[in-house]
């Protein structure tokens, strides 16, 4: 019988030594660098059973006080977490001299090690689970602070990878909370934390996750390198269209709100054309990422009673579809819709679930100010759904009749810099229209990514007839409404649109010129995003592109 009282933090105080409580005996020290000492042991009843103890050695200083926050800090962190891809703990307790909690032992050692030998098969397995770990763990507002290969454990058995070392972890009261510490490991630590006072810390985690990949590409240890500058310039030899160089590019954006989260990057590796779909199915036997693995809450309750609204009025009704116009219970004047996917216990729900699924991965990836954004997400007992702002003032169709010409070119302008962000993001809209066109605030807003791509490349057609060349040719209807002021599905259309150019604007006008070049029929002739800002920037429109640098 061991003499043990409870603490007030929940920890046990034992007066023994902790290899004499849990009855084990050591094999050796795997680390001290003081105040920390790390053991390998094995159980003294079954020498196969082997675990690892981490101790923080108190030595009555300032020191101490430092010691024990980081213990606690620590053990706050491995007693939240049970997850397949992320380390736990077994037990922890006070003992005479120092904090020491146990923990599994991964005989197969670090992913470092395991480099030289890495195929892609294994590389791309592991940067899955390790995406899933961390989602895990930002999912519960933990910054895990330390990623790195020497933090990254291998099973023996499954060949997995395990996230490990939770010393400089911190958990935050919102994935929004800035801090202001640097932390982590020399060349995995990101740009960021040299130059601003506060910073994100789980994009800086996701730059880590970017360097592990780094190192799981190219088959080396990043500290064999002299700096991060050689890293960027390795990348730069990948071809450009393949889905590492995207992975890296973002991952190892210098700019942190350009950089992926690990739901972004989940939601890109799902994609059908990449290599990764095995992978991950393979997290729960099943060819979609489930849905709890995502950051999508179930709920219980209706979404109503969920977000505390109630219902004003159905805007739309086409199953398995459904959109409300909702309000706040609390303040009638806060309006909001909903978008609800319904399921119906078929064939038809994995569908819907897809649909879904692919609609929420673009508009979580997307935030810019003239694109529609989201506000929250979850899973329902009868749908899916989410939340998105309500814009009272209607679609660009409503107002075409009234749109004179600074309206239509500083509408256009915005569009253009929208599609121009959803392309450099990889994202094709794929239903580019004028009812698809929020108004608010004098701004326009792209809506509805239903039917949107995440594609690889700009180039690339994910399946036929889909890609950002069939956006400009949409972009050119748009702009051939706001010039006519009509809906081009109006009745009141009685030559095809191409005469109504020629006949009606001067062969040397700019509307002119736009038109004739999005509205092309060869899209191998059509202008692309990039060419059309190019073209405007020298035209009457260069006031306004100029105002929309930033954008």
């Amino acid at each position: 019988m061991y003499h043990s009282k409870k603490k007030k933090d929940g920890l046990l105080s034992y007066q023994e030594d902790a290899c004499h409580v849990y009855g084990f005996e050591v094999d050796k020290l795997l680390q001290d660098h003081h105040p920390i000492k790390v053991y390998q042991v094995r159980s003294k009843q079954d020498h196969n059973v082997k675990k690892v103890i981490k101790t923080y050695f108190k030595d009555n200083t300032d020191v101490d006080q430092i010691t024990t926050r980081q213990f606690m800090a620590e053990i706050s962190v491995l007693t939240k977490i049970h997850h397949p891809y992320v380390m736990g703990m077994d037990t922890m307790g006070i003992f005479p001299g120092y904090f020491a909690y146990v923990m599994p032992l991964y005989e197969t050692g670090t992913l470092t090690e395991a480099l030289p030998t890495l195929n892609q098969d294994k590389s791309d397995e592991y940067l899955v689970q390790l995406c899933a770990g961390l989602k895990f763990l930002h999912r519960h507002k933990i910054a895990h602070r330390d990623v790195k290969t020497d933090n990254v454990l291998i099973t023996a058995k499954e060949k997995r990878v395990v996230i490990a070392d939770f010393g400089l972890s911190e958990i935050l009261p919102t994935i929004d909370t800035p801090v202001s510490t640097i932390k982590g490991t020399h060349m995995y630590i990101s740009p960021e934390q040299f130059i601003q006072k506060e910073f994100n810390a789980f994009k800086c985690d996701m730059y880590a996750l970017g360097v592990v990949y780094w190192c799981m590409i190219f088959k080396v240890d990043v500290f064999d390198l002299k700096s991060s500058e050689q890293m960027k310039e390795s990348v730069n030899t990948l071809c450009d269209t393949s889905i590492d160089w995207l992975v890296l590019t973002n991952l190892l954006d210098p700019s942190p709100v350009d950089r992926l989260t690990c739901y972004n990057l989940l939601c890109v590796l799902e994609q059908p054309e990449y290599r990764f779909t095995d992978s991950i199915a393979s997290l729960r036997g099943n060819g979609k990422i489930f849905l709890n693995t995502l950051e999508l809450r179930k709920y219980q309750e209706d979404a109503c009673h969920v977000y505390n609204f109630e219902v004003d009025k159905l805007l739309h009704n086409h199953f398995p579809v459904k959109v409300f116009q909702v309000r706040s219970k609390q303040d009638r004047n806060v309006k909001k819709v909903i978008k609800a996917f319904f399921k119906d216990n078929t064939d038809v729900e994995n569908k819907v679930a897809k649909h879904f699924l692919s609609e929420v991965a673009v508009l979580a990836t997307v935030r810019h100010p003239y694109i529609m954004g989201m506000d929250s997400m979850g899973s329902f007992p009868r749908y899916f759904a989410y939340v998105m702002p309500f814009y009272e003032e209607g679609t660009l169709t409503k107002v075409l009749p009234s749109m004179h010409q600074e309206m239509s070119d500083e509408y256009f302008v915005q569009l253009c810099a929208g599609v121009n962000y959803l392309h450099k993001k990889k994202v094709a809209h794929r239903d580019l229209k004028t009812d698809n066109i929020l108004i608010t605030e004098k701004k326009v807003l792209i809506a509805d990514f239903g039917l949107s791509d995440i594609l690889p490349t700009e180039d690339t057609m994910a399946t036929k007839r889909k890609g950002t060349v069939c956006d400009m040719f949409a972009l050119g209807v748009v702009y051939w409404c706001m010039v006519f002021k009509v809906n081009v599905l109006s009745h009141e259309i009685e030559e095809p649109m191409m005469e109504t150019v020629r006949n009606r604007l001067s062969p040397s006008s700019i509307d002119r010129l736009i038109l004739t070049n999005l509205l092309e029929y060869n899209p191998a002739e059509r202008l692309s995003i990039f060419e059309l800002l190019f073209l405007m920037e020298e035209s009457c429109f260069s006031h306004r592109i100029a105002k929309l640098k930033d954008y």
